[in-house]
């Protein structure tokens, strides 16, 4: 079954792909950003703007290589931006955006990106998720495991040609 997130997700990858015109409340300028009002689209699915923000946050972040950008008030908006990066400058991105500590969860979703950007080969991407997962971290004390998973990222992207 199909949830709520997942519906809200799809709508704005859709906006992303869609050439035509978009509405006043939702413009597409190019196919690398989407501006959306998070309180009209908290309306079209009837949900709470917390919802939005929630979608925002766990499917649109820096780990799936996008940025958001938002301003407050009656005009503001939220600006998703969708990166892309030459190898080149990958290394700096990624050293200057992974945090001294890194959930599984992340890990996966920034290898995932890498991978979907074929800066890594699909092989390249299971032997670095199998490196930082819960079950490789295993004898490392848990308080220390995410930090311990952010050097094990940090080291294996340096080595990306």
């Amino acid at each position: 079954m199909v949830n709520l997130s997942d519906i809200i997700e799809e709508f704005i990858l859709q906006m992303f792909q869609n050439n035509e015109e978009c509405s006043a409340e939702y413009n597409n300028a190019n196919k690398e950003s989407v501006e959306l009002k998070r309180n009209l689209l908290a309306q079209k699915f009837e949900c709470s703007p917390s919802q939005i923000n929630y979608v925002l946050k766990t499917r649109f972040n820096n780990q799936r290589g996008y940025f958001i950008e938002s301003r407050r008030g009656g005009g503001g908006y939220i600006k998703i931006i969708r990166g892309s990066f030459e190898k080149r400058s990958v290394k700096d991105y990624i050293f200057d955006n992974i945090a001294d500590s890194m959930t599984c969860s992340s890990a996966n979703d920034l290898i995932e990106y890498l991978f979907e950007e074929d800066l890594l080969s699909y092989r390249e991407a299971m032997i670095m998720k199998v490196a930082v997962s819960n079950r490789a971290l295993i004898s490392v004390e848990t308080s220390s495991r995410n930090t311990v998973r952010a050097d094990i990222l940090k080291e294996t992207i340096a080595l990306i040609d």
